[in-house]
C-alpha cells in the first residue's frame, strides 16, 4: 500500500467510519431510541460520547493530514 491509498482509507474510515467505530455508533442509535421510547430527553451526542473509549490524540487531525500530505509529495 503506498501512501496514496492509505491516506485514500484515512479519508474513508473519516467519512463511513466501520469495524469498531461503525458498531459503536450503532449500538448509540439503538440506545436513543430506547431512551426515545421511555419517554427521556437524551441525545444522540450525549449518549454516542458513552461509546469514545480511544484516548485523545496527541495530534489533532489538521497536524495528522498535515503529515499525510508531506509524506505523499515525498518521491
Amino acid at each position: 500500500m503506498d501512501t496514496a491509498e492509505a491516506f485514500d482509507w484515512y479519508l474513508l474510515e473519516r467519512i463511513e467510519p466501520w469495524g469498531e467505530k461503525r458498531a459503536d455508533y450503532r449500538a448509540a442509535r439503538i440506545c436513543e431510541a430506547i431512551i426515545v421510547a421511555q419517554g427521556g430527553k437524551m441525545k444522540f451526542a450525549d449518549i454516542i460520547k458513552m461509546f469514545d473509549f480511544e484516548p485523545t490524540p496527541d495530534q489533532t487531525d489538521e497536524e495528522i493530514l498535515a503529515l499525510f500530505k508531506t509524506i505523499a509529495n515525498r518521491k
